[in-house]
């Protein structure tokens, strides 16, 4: 991690206040990949603030659906690492199809005329869960229905409209 931070291409790169080893250690026990292998492609970029620092970790492999996005809070003056948010798409490809009928099947005619435009999984301790969107016409930002996928159970454990 720590060499990714430092070799970034990213415009503004990381700051250097970021690249440290306890850093990149606190960021890389905070990232899980589907399949707990490395990605093959990495980009990292930062920006800092007054008081705290935020940064981007990206990664993708071959075969999968998407990359995945982490972002994390830092703080360094003490180094703490906190994470913001992660956006994951880094699965197999293949499992859209399988995905997109385990939930048609548990919503019956809910989904109706919406179109399925992509997923992304949870890491633990959510394993096992995907987010499902769902689309007119098929496109992100359209008006949908985003469903909770529990692949374990085969239901819908929550619904929300967009």
């Amino acid at each position: 991690m720590l060499a990714a931070m430092r070799d970034s291409t990213r415009p503004g790169g990381v700051p250097d206040s970021l690249e440290t080893d306890a850093v990149a250690a606190a960021v890389a026990d905070q990232i899980w990949t589907w399949d707990g292998q490395p990605w093959h492609t990495i980009s990292v970029g930062g920006a800092c603030g007054p008081a705290e620092c935020s940064l981007d970790v990206a990664g993708s492999a071959d075969g999968t659906a998407g990359a995945d996005l982490y972002t994390f809070t830092v703080e360094p003056a003490s180094g703490d690492v906190a994470p913001e948010s992660a956006d994951l798409h880094g699965y197999p490809a293949e499992l859209d199809a399988v995905l997109d009928q385990m939930a048609r099947a548990a919503a019956g005619d809910e989904l109706g005329d919406l179109a399925f435009a992509s997923a992304r999984w949870l890491p633990p301790p959510d394993q096992g869960r995907f987010w499902l969107a769902y689309r007119t016409g098929g496109e992100e930002g359209t008006p949908g229905l985003d469903l909770l996928l529990d692949t374990e159970t085969g239901a819908i454990v929550e619904r929300r409209e967009v």
